[in-house]
């Protein structure tokens, strides 16, 4: 069963594989071959969530916001991926950050993701981790996978492992081979458009 985080309690099941499918549009150079990997999810006709930062810090949402209402008509649902936590008055930024996603893309999100970046801010990140589901409920959201009140994932399949040395991204061989899964498991895959070539 392949879902997305806005329709996974609705499709999950107890007898089937739980897949689900994000991608998370952290950079300008991913909101630039977001369409890369959305038109294939949708040729095989899976419908993944899509994340999207609204701190204007790598690009602007009002300049693609053509591109994410066509692909909204088409199904595909957009949420909030913030960077609330990198400030200390995280809440308050994340209430801004989700009326600024409402204003510059005219829609109203359902879930919301957080943005990894590392060491900065790991502090408030787990404190803001920890009220997550408060976060969602102040303001109007039914879903995250920030609280396992809502999600956990039993496993992880993503394209962002980082390599000290090369400083490079490099993916596992999951990509291709993918590990034995199991019926009602939660499975996340999870990918950055920037990282991807036709």
């Amino acid at each position: 069963m392949v879902c997305n985080l806005e329709n996974v309690l609705e499709k999950k099941r107890k007898d089937k594989i739980n897949i689900l499918l994000r991608h998370d549009i952290d950079t300008a150079e991913c909101i630039k071959n977001m369409a890369l990997l959305l038109e294939k999810d949708l040729k095989h006709h899976f419908i993944p969530s899509v994340y999207l930062r609204v701190d204007g810090e790598t690009y602007s949402l009002r300049r693609w916001r053509n591109a994410i209402d066509e692909y909204h008509r088409m199904g595909i649902p957009f949420g909030l991926h913030s960077v609330c936590y990198i400030h200390d008055r995280y809440f308050e930024i994340f209430r801004d950050e989700t009326k600024r996603f409402i204003d510059e893309t005219g829609m109203i999100p359902k879930s919301f993701t957080l943005h990894g970046l590392g060491e900065l801010g790991l502090k408030n990140r787990m404190q803001f981790i920890s009220k997550a589901e408060r976060a969602a409920k102040e303001n109007g959201y039914f879903m995250t996978d920030c609280s396992k009140n809502y999600i956990s994932y039993d496993y992880v399949i993503h394209d962002s492992h980082w390599d000290e040395i090369s400083q490079n991204r490099y993916i596992w061989d999951e990509f291709v081979e993918i590990p034995g899964f199991s019926e009602g498991r939660f499975y996340l895959i999870l990918t950055h458009p920037c990282y991807w070539k036709n």
